[in-house]
Order: C-alpha cells, then sequence, then structure tokens
C-alpha cells in the first residue's frame, strides 16, 4: 500500500524492519515563533532530507534551538553519514557539529 501523506509519499511493506518507511522529500522543521495571526511563520527550516540524496542537499544545516538557551548543530556537509550512525548516538556529518551533549 501507499499514499500521499502530510510529509510526503507513505509506503508500508510486508517486512518487520520495514514497517513504515517514508519516501521523497521532506524539510526537517522545528517550530520556533508562536503564530499569533494567519500567516505569520511558526515553523523555521533546520535542513532537508531526500530518499536519493541524504540530508541537506537542499537546504543547509541550521542550529536547532532549545527551551534553555542551547544549540545543536549538525555540521557543514551533507549526504548520508559515512560510516552510517548507530541508534542512539548522534551524527556529526562531515565536521564542524557541536551541541550534542
Amino acid at each position: 500500500m501507499n499514499f500521499l501523506g502530510v510529509s510526503g509519499n507513505v509506503q508500508f511493506f510486508d517486512q518487520i524492519e520495514l514497517d513504515c518507511e517514508r519516501k521523497g522529500t521532506f524539510s526537517v522543521r522545528q517550530y520556533m515563533n508562536l503564530a499569533l495571526n494567519k500567516g505569520d511563520k511558526g515553523w523555521e527550516d533546520s535542513t532537508s532530507f531526500t530518499t536519493a540524496d541524504g540530508f541537506a542537499t537542499i537546504v543547509e544545516w541550521k542550529n536547532i534551538s532549545w527551551p534553555d538557551g542551547t544549540f545543536t548543530y549538525f555540521g557543514t556537509g551533507s549526504g548520508f553519514p559515512n560510516p552510517p550512525n548507530q541508534p542512539g548516538s548522534p551524527t556529526e556529518y562531515f565536521g564542524g557539529g557541536y551541541g550534542f551533549d
């Protein structure tokens, strides 16, 4: 089965490890500004992701801001991490990353 979801095409597979895989182009966004009026921009792009090319190939990395005033920045590169990151450990993309503590 496959259908168009809010953030792109959604496909379901019979393999348990691929329970729900999204394919396409997505924005990684963070809600940064309280949108009080129609047309206000509340969401800010942090980066982009495509299943073909990986992260930051359309929108470059930007800081992710946290409520305590700290920032996380994943780095200056794009694509897929090499080697792939492991679950539970942050990935720094090609250097320049900070704020993973």
